[in-house]
């Protein structure tokens, strides 16, 4: 079996806990077959050696502050590198990179267009800087549970208030969505509850498996350019499905672009339950444009390609992708939650005129939407 190298982007505000959660997993990790290796944050060492002085540096003189940060981007570039390159000599199976924070937490300090101008300075798509992780994990802040509960003694380099704390959690999520597998832990007051949440996260992530609910919703073009969809991000989305493979199973694949970004993957789908589409394996793995292409060529016969729109989101603590079919068209969109444990609950949004759930109902999933039928 080949060695599986999986990488988690972990990112929150300032006091989201997540330095205390990284390290009672690394310490702790109850993972059997995987060895653990976290990434530390690459600017806390930058600012806790020397430069403590950032942020005012940042009003001060900005173009030294733009390069300073365009400086750890590419460290950030470079052990990323080195780190994977170390997970695949570790002589574990299975590696796990946790990642203390992750490219896409610079739009904190710099503008969407600095940060582009660096990341293209350095060779980076949007795919290379946010969705080349396998999943990425959204801790609440601390605050959010009580601002009694937020503290600065656990890390040195924190300056943040518990206002500031808050404050950073909209565009810092704003700046993960889009990415196709992002996953908010709540805060508690308890932080053991917050940790045993995290641990499901990574649980969940390493399994492989897809627990995804599904709603059927009436098309409102006008919804789509109001307050609600404001932090939403749009990708342009084709998949086609291929003919069985010799385990009999119906690869997917799929091409899905933004900006600049492209980013192509084929799956492999198993239900867990015969009776029930809930809860499903998934095995996917990026494969380039060329090879995206090749595979087309082997689209099943009775199929059509599926082009769509994909609208992410984030309400409450809970990320949604919303499709809007524009080959073949529909008479609906569909709505799509992925869930930790299958009996977490889902709190529908109440902007969009859901119709009814259909998460088991054959006639909404995808294949069923490409037939020629």
């Amino acid at each position: 079996m080949a060695k599986r190298i999986c990488e988690i982007a972990v990112t929150g505000p300032a006091g989201s806990g997540k330095s205390v959660l990284l390290e009672r997993v690394v310490q702790n990790p109850q993972i059997p077959g995987w060895r653990i290796l976290r990434s530390s944050e690459i600017a806390t060492p930058v600012i806790m050696g020397g430069l403590k002085d950032i942020m005012e540096l940042a009003q001060s003189n900005p173009a030294a502050f733009y390069q300073i940060q365009r400086a750890i981007f590419v460290l950030q570039v470079s052990w990323r590198k080195e780190l994977i390159e170390i997970a695949r000599h570790a002589p574990e199976a299975n590696c796990l990179i946790l990642h203390d924070r992750g490219f896409m937490d610079q739009l904190l300090y710099i503008t969407p267009a600095e940060f582009r101008r660096i990341r293209l300075e350095a060779g980076k798509t949007l795919y290379d800087t946010r969705d080349s992780y396998d999943a990425v994990l959204f801790l609440r802040s601390a605050a959010s549970a009580g601002k009694e509960l937020y503290t600065q003694e656990n890390n040195p380099a924190r300056r943040e208030s518990a206002e500031d704390s808050l404050a950073q959690e909209r565009p810092l999520l704003a700046a993960w969505t889009g990415h196709p597998h992002l996953h908010i832990i709540p805060s508690y007051p308890s932080l053991e509850k917050k940790l045993d949440r995290f641990r499901d996260a990574i649980a969940h992530v390493l399994s492989e498996t897809e627990i995804e609910r599904k709603f059927s919703v009436k098309p409102d073009p006008a919804i789509l350019s109001g307050a609600a969809f404001q932090d939403s991000v749009a990708s342009d989305i084709e998949q086609r499905y291929l003919k069985k493979d010799a385990d009999d199973n119906r690869p997917r694949i799929r091409k899905e672009w933004q900006d600049d970004s492209i980013s192509c993957r084929r799956t492999h789908k198993k239900r867990v339950n015969k009776t029930s589409t809930l809860e499903r394996i998934e095995i996917e793995y990026s494969i380039s444009p060329e090879t995206y292409e090749h595979l087309a060529t082997f689209q099943e016969a009775d199929t059509l390609a599926i082009r769509k729109k994909r609208h992410y989101f984030v309400f409450g603590n809970q990320y949604f992708s919303l499709d809007v079919f524009l080959e073949p068209k529909k008479p609906f969109w569909l709505l799509e939650v992925e869930l930790m444990c299958k009996d977490d609950p889902v709190e529908l949004p109440p902007f969009l005129k859901i119709e009814k759930e259909v998460t088991e109902d054959s006639a909404y999933s995808n294949r069923e939407i490409s037939s020629k039928k």
